[in-house]
């Protein structure tokens, strides 16, 4: 199942702690969560994912395409990949799964998007499977047939 998020991918912040005890996000990641909030679940209906939100184990891979600077001699967006990952799958928490420790396997890219091109998100999400748990229902099949 392939859902396409139309959000520039951003990393996640850290939590910081003001100096009245409380917490905080850098305003970037913040502004990222308020619009996954209303993104993610227009894309699941306007895509037609039925079943959301998924249960099981699930196998995951992320593909981010970032807006590029006007100017820029980097090859990919600087930020940290693992971050993206973060921000990603706690916007889709509860929404297109369950909860993300569901991911068992999970891959993830970074790009840029084409000069002057909006940033998006691709997110593949597969049941996952280990060749063990798939080999047993495979027997288990034979054997009642």
């Amino acid at each position: 199942m392939l859902l396409v998020l139309p959000l520039n991918p951003v990393p996640a912040s850290r939590p910081r702690l003001a100096r009245n005890n409380r917490v905080f996000y850098a305003k970037t990641y913040n502004t990222f969560r308020k619009q996954a909030a209303h993104a993610v679940p227009v894309a699941i209906s306007e895509q037609g994912l039925e079943g959301c939100p998924l249960e099981g184990p699930l196998s995951v891979d992320l593909r981010f395409f970032a807006r590029r600077p006007k100017k820029t001699i980097l090859q990919y967006p600087k930020w940290d990949t693992d971050n993206a990952v973060k921000a990603a799958l706690d916007a889709l928490n509860g929404q297109l799964f369950e909860d993300d420790q569901q991911v068992v396997q999970l891959t993830a890219t970074k790009s840029w998007a084409e000069p002057e091109q909006d940033g998006w998100i691709e997110v593949r999400v597969e049941p996952y499977w280990s060749d063990d748990e798939h080999w047993e229902a495979c027997q288990q099949e034979a054997t009642i047939d």
